[in-house]
């Protein structure tokens, strides 16, 4: 083998901590998707998603983890292939956070016009003393 076929090679194999975001996979928006070489050959591709429940009280927050018995290199070429081809597993950790209630300015105005209103009467009858 050639030293530069040799290097271009060395050049592709995987090493634990490599990264990669796919911005070809949703070019329009760029990736969703990170994926991360592990030791012994193996990777794991992470995506976040979030959004609203439907009651809209809450928003939530997910974290999907998928793990691939293979390079993410080999998993990239398979999925630009014939698709996955090799086994995985998937984790998802999702977060629900409650909304803080936060007052209309309608709601504040009606009840500044009331407290307004009590003062007077008040000092109304504080004055006629």
């Amino acid at each position: 083998m050639a030293v530069r076929a040799q290097i271009q090679a060395a050049a592709r194999r995987s090493r634990p901590g490599d990264t990669c975001t796919p911005s070809y996979l949703t070019p329009a928006y760029g990736s969703p998707f990170t994926f991360v070489d592990n030791p012994s050959d193996t990777s794991s591709a992470t995506f976040v998603v979030g959004g609203v429940t439907s009651d809209g009280l809450s928003t939530w927050d997910a974290v999907f983890t998928m793990q691939f018995n293979a390079p993410y290199r080999t998993v990239l070429a398979d999925y630009g292939t014939d698709g996955f081809t090799d086994t995985y597993s998937a984790t998802a950790n999702v977060a629900v956070t409650p909304l803080t209630a936060t007052p209309e300015p309608d709601s504040i105005v009606v009840l500044g016009t009331g407290l307004l209103a009590l003062a007077g009467v008040a000092r109304r009858r504080l004055s006629s003393r």
